[in-house]
């Protein structure tokens, strides 16, 4: 798969491109925190710094509205939101 020059420079992908990506191809399923640290460290994230980095990148989804996030059972689980229909742009 190709990636942008910026990913090239940078030398591994954003870390909410990775997860939007990862959750859009598996959009019939919801993963758990721990189930979408793995992805990120497959992509070069060490142990240390994994969870602090997909936590930061799930509330940015969240927030832009493109994943959606559920407890149950007492463990969260989040998955793709996809568009119900038109979505406004922000500029003019």
């Amino acid at each position: 798969m190709p990636i942008s020059k910026g990913d090239f420079d940078r030398g591994r992908h954003e870390p909410a491109e990775v997860l939007l990506s990862f959750l859009r191809e598996h959009s019939d399923q919801a993963f758990t925190l721990e189930e979408l640290c793995t992805i990120l460290m497959a992509e070069g994230y060490n142990v240390v710094e994994v969870v602090e980095v997909t936590e930061a990148a799930l509330r940015a989804l969240i927030e832009r509205e493109r994943v959606e996030v559920r407890e149950i059972e007492e463990t969260r689980y989040y998955t793709y939101r996809g568009f119900l229909g038109f979505r406004p742009s922000r500029g003019k």
